[in-house]
């Protein structure tokens, strides 16, 4: 037996009987996190429900503005709690799904055209603009809602391509003259 194997199967199996994984304990204390996040949000409801507060709140907005909205239903602290937002926020700046913009000391946010397309996404993947498929009035205004929406995003994003694409031909042209 050599020792690579030797100390797998010493892992597998130590002496005292049962397997504690040092490594990913020290790592979850040295974070300071007050639970271990088990279970992570991989359907993109957080997502979903950061880029809908954007597109159905046209207009820059900073991490202050939207803890202090009642529609999100929190407050700021001074103990840190301000801090998940703002590295959310930050998150999809980097995603290209948000615009920021220092304005005033701080950031204020927007949705981008990015976003806008992954926020149709996530509709589709939630089976949020399906009317057939809901089960209240509620949630089928909702879906139509939504279905509108989509048409005006969609219908804005065409514009705009359109515009960038005559830009690019103008300055193409002005290239070869």
């Amino acid at each position: 037996m050599d020792i690579i194997t030797y100390i797998g199967y010493y892992r597998r199996n130590p002496p005292g009987g049962t397997v504690v994984d040092e490594p990913t304990e020290r790592r979850q204390a040295n974070r300071g996190y007050p639970f271990s996040n088990t279970k992570p949000d991989r359907s993109g409801k957080v997502k979903m429900e950061t880029l809908e507060y954007f597109h159905s709140h046209p207009g820059g907005h900073s991490a202050t503005d939207m803890l202090e909205d009642p529609v999100i239903g929190a407050k700021p602290t001074n103990d840190g709690g301000n801090t998940a937002l703002r590295i959310r926020l930050m998150r999809y700046t980097r995603q290209g799904l948000l615009k920021r913009i220092w304005d005033m000391g701080e950031y204020r946010y927007d949705i981008s055209e990015i976003g806008e397309k992954r926020l149709i996404h996530l509709w589709e993947h939630q089976g949020l603009l399906n009317p057939e498929g809901a089960h209240t009035l509620k949630e089928i205004d909702s879906a139509i809602t939504r279905l509108e929406d989509v048409r005006s995003i969609l219908e804005r994003l065409e514009r705009a391509r359109y515009h960038r694409i005559a830009l690019a031909e103008a300055r193409f042209e002005a290239e070869q003259e």
